[in-house]
């Protein structure tokens, strides 16, 4: 059938003249591209910014609720996440409620906003936002630090404001961790530093530094003991030695994602002292007797004399009292043989007697939750063929279908000829005409009369004794005048 087609189609452009021929070639390029143009036009999306800057791990969450709405999105490098201009404004009022972006605040808005015409006020302000950005990223650089928020109040130094009015600066700072992540009290006081050395006038006092869930970091670190807090950093550092063991020691066996492992290591740092004596008897030797004289027997009490040597022990501290650590394992399914054999490896390597040792096993479902989330909404993102599947439908059925009519148009008009004046729509029913299979052909451009005694004589030819018996009876019209 394709081929019989095909066959057609060509028989039909064969037949066409010049004429027609130029008018398909120049019409239906320019009815198809005519056609995309408006297509795409009608149907173009104007995106817009909706957050730049965003990390990795808050591009995927704000990525996958975005899928979840089912709005049509785009990302790109640096943190952007494109969408539809329309519903920009929407979106980021509708996400700033339910508390998107939670690392770091945009101030497209403000930026764009300055002109020649800002305030004094308005640049101070920017400055500020500025500055609170910059620290942001600073502390983000921190190992185990997810994000951070910093918050800054600086007094204003106009020369307007007394002295006793003046409110101090002062900065908070809300800090999100990794999980299974802790802040060290050298790194804490280190932001604390930070903060203050880079606000005008800013104290160490006037610094607070929360965590996620609430908690105050740096709660009393001017007035803490250098032992509670050397004792904290050095517990904290040998439970971390401890769990990097452990974990070379499973990862090549279950992944690097695949295990999960804590260590707590107790220290005593109490000073203890100590005294240590030793008693060994002296050694006299032989005493001179008086051979001669008479015993005094008024001398006979013995003076029992020994060496004392008295050492003082002073334990300054530091000695691990306790190593307990628990590893959770990545698995849906562990055998207890198979735990038993990790209990062990695990007790040996750092130690500890197998006691100390807990080994368990289960899914973890926060990252991996996430991660699907995430893969799930870029999965859903339209592909190329999908986003312009609107375009390519309507301009392919443009070029199928418009060659199609118009060779069925130039087909039909083909069995209509005006010859002469006639129109020959069909073969002539005469009954000579029908033996003969072959049709007449018909010559444009001629004049009636030419047109007659082109058919008179291809009927003459065709039908001879019908044009005999014709004459006769002509003639014998002729003869009876």
């Amino acid at each position: 059938m394709p081929a019989d087609l095909f066959k057609q189609i060509k028989e039909y452009w064969d037949k066409l003249s010049k004429k027609a021929k130029t008018y398909i070639i120049i019409g239906i390029p320019s009815i198809l591209v005519i056609s995309i143009v408006a297509t795409v036009i009608l149907n173009i999306k104007n995106y817009e910014v909706l957050y730049s800057g965003l990390s990795s791990t808050e591009q995927a969450q704000i990525v996958s609720r975005l899928g979840e709405l089912g709005v049509d999105f785009d990302t790109k490098a640096g943190g952007i996440i494109l969408v539809p201009g329309k519903k920009a404004a929407e979106l980021k009022m509708q996400l700033s409620s339910e508390g998107y972006p939670k690392s770091t605040l945009t101030y497209d808005l403000f930026t764009s906003s300055s002109d020649f015409m800002t305030t004094d006020f308005d640049k101070r302000q920017y400055l500020i936002f500025q500055l609170q950005d910059r620290l942001q990223e600073s502390i983000k650089t921190l190992s185990g630090v997810k994000n951070a928020i910093v918050t800054l109040s600086i007094a204003d130094e106009s020369s307007y404001v007394l002295e006793t009015e003046r409110v101090p600066s002062t900065a908070s700072i809300i800090i999100d961790l990794e999980p299974s992540v802790d802040l060290t009290p050298r790194q804490i006081k280190g932001i604390e530093n930070l903060i203050a050395k880079s606000v005008p006038g800013l104290t160490n006092d006037n610094v607070s530094i929360i965590d996620s869930e609430g908690n105050i970091l740096n709660a009393g670190s001017g007035s803490s003991s250098g032992v509670s807090i050397e004792k904290v950093e050095m517990e904290k550092q040998a439970g971390e030695i401890f769990k990097n063991r452990i974990v070379e020691l499973l990862e090549p066996l279950y992944g690097r994602n695949g295990i999960s492992a804590a260590v707590h290591v107790s220290i005593d740092f109490s000073q203890k002292s100590s005294d240590q004596i030793d008693y060994t008897p002296v050694d006299t030797g032989t005493d001179n007797q008086d051979t001669e004289g008479e015993d005094d027997t008024d001398n006979n009490d013995s003076n029992d004399l020994v060496n004392q040597m008295r050492t003082q022990i002073t334990n300054s501290g530091g000695e691990v009292k306790e190593i307990k650590a628990s590893v959770i394992i990545n698995k849906k399914d562990l055998s207890d043989q198979e735990k038993a054999s990790i209990n062990g490896i695990i007790a040996n390597a750092i130690g500890v007697d197998e006691g100390n040792v807990i080994v368990t096993n289960m899914e973890f479902t926060a990252a991996n939750d996430l991660i699907k989330k995430a893969t799930d909404a870029l999965k859903q993102k339209p592909s190329f063929l999908q986003r312009y599947m609107t375009y390519i439908i309507p301009s392919a059925a443009a070029v199928i279908l418009i060659p199609i009519i118009l060779i069925v148009i130039l087909s039909l008009r083909r069995k209509k000829k005006y010859v002469g004046g006639i129109e020959y729509s069909e073969v002539s029913a005469h009954p000579g005409l029908q033996q003969n299979d072959e049709i007449p052909s018909i010559v444009l451009n001629e004049t009636r009369e030419q047109g007659l005694k082109r058919q008179i004589r291809e009927f003459s030819k065709t039908n001879p004794d019908i044009v005999a018996q014709l004459i006769r009876t002509w003639l014998k019209e002729e003869n009876d005048d």
